[in-house]
Order: structure tokens, then sequence, then C-alpha cells
């Protein structure tokens, strides 16, 4: 049987690789294009919504609209 203290740090070593590996794409993404399109931006705005859906997820919210707006005043330029 596993450990679940294992288990865990396990996961999040896993879970910081997995970070790693995201940064080099949203990194080299650009560098594969060609010609910059509105697709390509939309490919960046699904990355986006789909990692603000997985950090509402980690900070357990339980409303995801009131975190989505939290999020985007936090990454706001």
């Amino acid at each position: 049987m596993k450990n679940a203290a294992a288990e865990y740090a396990k996961l999040q070593n896993q879970n910081a690789k997995l970070l790693t590996l995201i940064a080099a794409e949203l990194k080299n993404h650009q560098n594969r294009i060609n010609t910059l399109t509105w697709g390509h931006c939309g490919d960046m705005q699904h990355s986006k919504q789909l990692m603000k859906e997985l950090l509402t997820f980690l900070r357990n919210a339980y409303d995801e609209e009131k975190m989505h707006v939290q999020i985007e005043a936090e990454i706001a330029e």
C-alpha cells in the first residue's frame, strides 16, 4: 500500500515539472509562428482560461466567477 505523504510529494514534484514544461511551451509558442494571426491569440486565450481554471481549483474557490475576476486583477498589466 502506498504512503499518502510519499505519493503527495511525488505528485507535487510532477506538477512542478509540468509547470516548467508549460512555461517552456508558452515561450516557444511564438518561435514556431511564421505569421502571427488571431488564431494564435486564441491559443493564448485558451491556455489562459485553462490555467485560471486550475488556479481556481487549487484555491478551493466556491465562487468561480468571483475568483476569475480576482485572478484577472492579479495578472492585469
